[in-house]
């Protein structure tokens, strides 16, 4: 059974790598690419590969051309292998998610009942592509960097290992020990991870991200603008409008 170890740029996910590396060296290690991770990040994982010497397998989705099928059937994504190098902070894939979703109208919505459309497209399908192509369906378990500390993240999952089943380490634990290493990753603050807006963040995170950070915000406005959708049946500008009290 091929080991594969899913790796997101964060510092939970690095230290996740080190750990099962040593277990088996011959795991390979990937990460799934969708353009809206915060610049720190990408600065984090070329850190990473190059002060480690640890090879990552960094995957872009390509979406396909023209429109979703309304009739079910469904085109198949393409899968772009790139180097830690290549990686920088580059909505095109949302421009073109967008497009081949929302056929024509703005009501693509980037929060559905799986979870968030970016994630589950431009992360776990392209992954699965990949994975499935050269491992064959059923043939490798997952390593994703769930914590000990994160109780309710750990459901028991066919096919998938997580950090909490060879680590006790908590979130802070782990914090300070990449404040010891000779890089680590600068994130403005814990609301920067992941993608930049992530539909699933908390509006207070959203706020403080849009005052941070105002170039990413126009340019994540370039895309979602007009998107009633973008969470709760709002767009991002009235999500970032919400008074502090709002739920």
């Amino acid at each position: 059974m091929h080991e594969i170890i899913s790796f997101s740029g964060g510092r939970s996910s690095a230290f996740m790598v080190l750990e099962v590396l040593k277990r088996n060296p011959n795991a390979e290690v990937i990460f799934a690419d969708t353009g809206a991770e915060h610049p720190a990040t990408y600065r984090f994982i070329k850190d990473f590969a190059r002060m480690t010497g640890i090879k990552i397998t960094c995957l872009r989705g390509i979406v396909p051309e023209g429109v979703a099928s309304r009739k079910g059937k469904k085109k198949k994504w393409g899968v772009e292998i790139l180097t830690p190098d290549d990686l920088c902070f580059d909505l095109s894939m949302l421009k073109d998610m967008k497009r081949y979703y929302a056929n024509g109208n703005n009501s693509l919505t980037m929060v559905h009942h799986r979870g968030c459309l970016a994630s589950s497209r431009l992360k776990i399908y392209t992954m699965e592509r990949y994975l499935n192509k050269k491992y064959g369906k059923g043939n490798y378990v997952r390593w994703l960097g769930i914590r000990a500390d994160e109780p309710k993240r750990l459901k028991p999952k066919e096919g998938v290992k997580y950090l909490a089943d060879i680590s006790s380490k908590t979130k802070e634990e782990i914090t300070e020990w990449w404040s010891k290493q000779p890089f680590d990753l600068h994130l403005p603050g814990d609301f920067a991870g992941n993608c930049v807006f992530c539909p699933k963040k908390n509006y207070r995170k959203l706020q403080t991200m849009a005052k941070i950070e105002p170039d990413l915000l126009i340019a994540w406005l370039e895309v979602v603008e007009d998107d009633k959708c973008y969470r709760e049946n709002q767009s991002l500008n009235e999500v970032l409008g919400r008074d502090e009290n709002s739920c």
